[in-house]
């Protein structure tokens, strides 16, 4: 989040809980007796001081949620946090956005809507190194290496933890079985992929998150809504947090 907004949020929580505190301490005066304005006023005062800072708390998050360029900023913010556009660290949160969006507004023809369902894949996928969302028909067949080139590609995005070399496909008829090859940390592995026609069999993520467990982090795929898949390399944590926080759902793998 930009450092103005950040300020703007943190000067109107002080200024509702001086409200609170306040308000409260001007009914103590108008209510109480004076013998009591010492030991009674000042605890009511503190005490609407506090309900003061969480109405605001409450009222600013019902704002940001309204507030496009608020909760936009947020929102980038919050990927941030979990190393999504980790290139552009010198470009602030407005900026970033403005520039997501035109990307997006150049592809589609209109601007991204916070609003929209799939707005946070939206923001994510223009982090090609965090995200692979592609269409799973990919003319898989035999000569094609479409494994291996998928193979290849999500370890663009694997943070790290799943870099394999000497990747290889074979097929043992048109319809298969088909052989992943793979030598990954030193060790040889062979998965086989089930031949699903043109499409990418996006299941043998199961096998790699086995082989990947140690590093710490697992391949996740979006829960599907069309015939493509977005996948990413997620932490637990992290992927408990895009459940609870913002309500991701996911596809067991």
């Amino acid at each position: 989040m930009s450092k103005r907004i950040q300020n703007y949020l943190k000067l109107a929580i002080i200024l509702f809980g001086l409200f609170g505190c306040l308000f409260c301490s001007f009914l103590s005066y108008l209510i109480l007796p004076r013998n009591d304005l010492e030991s009674i006023g000042i605890p009511v005062s503190i005490g609407g001081g506090f309900i003061g800072i969480l109405a605001g708390v409450f009222i600013l998050r019902l704002y940001a949620r309204k507030n496009i360029r608020v909760r936009t900023s947020l929102s980038i913010d919050y990927f941030r946090n979990i190393s999504f556009y980790s290139d552009m660290k010198d470009v602030s949160d407005i900026e970033l956005f403005r520039i997501i969006n035109d990307d997006h507004q150049n592809e589609f023809g209109k601007s991204l809507d916070p609003e929209d369902p799939f707005f946070d894949l939206f923001l994510t996928s223009f982090d090609k190194t965090r995200v692979w969302w592609n269409d799973t028909e990919a003319d898989v067949c035999s000569g094609n290496n479409s494994y291996v080139n998928f193979t290849k590609e999500i370890s663009e995005i694997s943070r790290g933890s799943f870099n394999p070399i000497e990747i290889s496909e074979i097929w043992e008829s048109e319809d298969g079985p088909i052989h992943l090859n793979y030598i990954l940390n030193g060790n040889p592995y062979s998965i086989n992929p089930n031949f699903i026609d043109d499409y990418i069999d996006v299941d043998i993520l199961l096998e790699i998150n086995k082989q990947i467990v140690s590093t710490g982090y697992r391949f996740d795929q979006f829960l599907p809504f069309d015939q493509t898949a977005f996948l990413l390399v997620l932490s637990k944590k992290e992927k408990r947090d895009l459940i609870n926080k913002r309500g991701w759902r996911f596809y067991p793998l």
